[in-house]
């Protein structure tokens, strides 16, 4: 049986962690864009996910405090990318939510991302692909157990 190091394997997804970030929530300043900070980034990307997010869920999904989202969330209202809206069943609760352009603008990203890592992946072979989808599909699924 195959001796596997399980510390191993957590340093290698730990070694790549950066890079994922940088390709994920780093917009290029080739793509014809507004600026847009990483932080921006995750926040548009977490509300294209959950749709419409009050300032608590944001902040904690976002693993900053209530005072940083404040002037993420500033920005991009300026940016006419995000609008705050109250809650129907609360109106002290503010909801955040992604407007027209906001939603364009994260699928431009979103597909122009999805391109350079298909343009990357090019260069596995056929085995190699279904080997990292499925590696990719389990550390998913366990991430979703976790909630993390």
């Amino acid at each position: 049986m195959l001796d596997i190091d399980k510390n191993q394997i957590a340093q290698n997804i730990m070694s790549i962690v950066h890079l994922l970030y940088k390709a994920t929530f780093v917009v290029p300043p080739r793509m014809n864009c507004a600026t847009i900070p990483p932080t921006q980034m995750q926040a548009l990307i977490s509300l294209k996910v959950n749709q419409s997010m009050n300032m608590t869920e944001l902040a904690g999904t976002l693993r900053i405090s209530i005072q940083q989202l404040t002037k993420v969330v500033h920005a991009l209202v300026e940016k006419k990318l995000v609008v705050r809206k109250s809650a129907l069943s609360n109106r002290r609760l503010v909801l955040i939510e992604l407007t027209d352009e906001g939603y364009d603008l994260i699928d431009q990203i979103i597909k122009g991302k999805a391109e350079s890592v298909a343009h990357f992946l090019s260069g596995l072979t056929t085995s190699q692909t279904k080997i990292v989808l499925e590696a990719l599909t389990i550390i998913n699924s366990l991430l979703i157990k976790k909630d993390v």
